[in-house]
């Protein structure tokens, strides 16, 4: 029906699509075996690329329609955002409005505070109602910060269309970065020195963590104990079977904290990380085995298809 324009499509991009991998600046990091570095730290997604005014292919939240749809009469009354939204074409049609904030302080990026999708016959108006709470502006820096700026709230179809913009100026915390990460169109130049200054680190490759806990990468169970590189090696092989070389270096990199994605609950995976520290009879009573069982399947799965493509 879409394909055929009887039903005009509604759906917007939940991340950017870039026009090239050099506009990915990730893929030029140094890489480690122990450690998965977040150099760019808040700088990442649409985050970046807004921030950086990179010529991306299409934006967050882009989406197309077989109609129209026109942003009038905005006001702001505290945290409240109002406009009227109109279909200004001749089909039925949806329309994600989004509420965005970016900040004139250093070490910002714009972000997502609000969406809602409408739906609009054609020529119909709508009044929409949007908030916001001052806690969506804070952030983080051990604790939540709420900073000093010039804050921009602004609406439109997507994270690049502002149809309606309004500024104030909030009075807040000032917090000093290094000079190296107050500008996203530094990014491509950050290296681990500024990132270990940044987080106040200093990395000792030779030391092994005492205990293993949701950072913990599978790279750190093979170098610090024999048992477990042992196991890992044999759950890699009747994965991976002839691919080895290819997702092993990947595999090895991902912290534990990844089990959480595929449906691994809170209470294994504490069970988990006490047997990995020594608690065996204790961790064990924890685990829900059919959950581990599932994520090995899930994954050999997911290789299955991968070689299928």
């Amino acid at each position: 029906e879409i394909l055929m324009g009887q039903i005009s499509p509604s759906g917007k991009l939940n991340e950017t699509f870039v026009r090239s991998l050099s506009q990915i600046p990730i893929l030029e990091y140094p890489r480690s075996l122990r450690n998965t570095y977040y150099i760019e730290s808040i700088y990442t997604g649409y985050r970046y690329y807004d921030a950086a005014k990179i010529d991306v292919a299409f934006p967050f939240g882009y989406g197309l329609s077989y109609t129209s749809f026109f942003y009038s009469n905005g006001a702001k009354n505290g945290n409240s955002i109002t406009f009227d939204l109109t279909n200004t074409g001749k089909m039925d049609g949806k329309e994600v409005v989004q509420l965005y904030v970016s900040s004139s302080a250093p070490f910002s990026v714009p972000k997502l505070l609000r969406y809602k999708k409408i739906s609009l016959k054609p020529q119909e108006t709508k009044h929409i109602e949007l908030f916001w709470e001052r806690e969506d502006l804070e952030e983080y820096f051990d604790p939540w910060i709420l900073r000093e700026g010039d804050y921009t709230f602004y609406v439109g179809s997507s994270s690049r269309d502002r149809q309606l913009s309004f500024q104030e100026h909030i009075d807040g915390a000032n917090i000093e970065v290094p000079n190296a990460y107050q500008n996203a169109t530094y990014v491509k130049e950050l290296d681990l020195h500024d990132f270990h200054f940044l987080i106040a680190y200093e990395e000792k490759e030779n030391i092994r963590p005492k205990r293993y806990g949701m950072n913990t990468t599978i790279q750190d169970l093979i170098d610090t104990n024999w048992i477990y590189r042992l196991l890992i090696r044999g759950i890699m092989k009747k994965m991976l079977k002839d691919d080895q070389d290819t997702y092993k270096n990947l595999i090895e990199e991902m912290p534990l904290r990844i089990l959480r994605m595929y449906g691994v609950s809170q209470t294994t995976m504490e069970g988990l990380f006490e047997m990995l520290n020594g608690k065996w009879i204790q961790g064990w009573k924890k685990i829900n085995q059919n959950e581990i069982k599932k994520v090995i399947h899930d994954l050999e799965g997911l290789h299955e298809s991968e070689i299928q493509k």
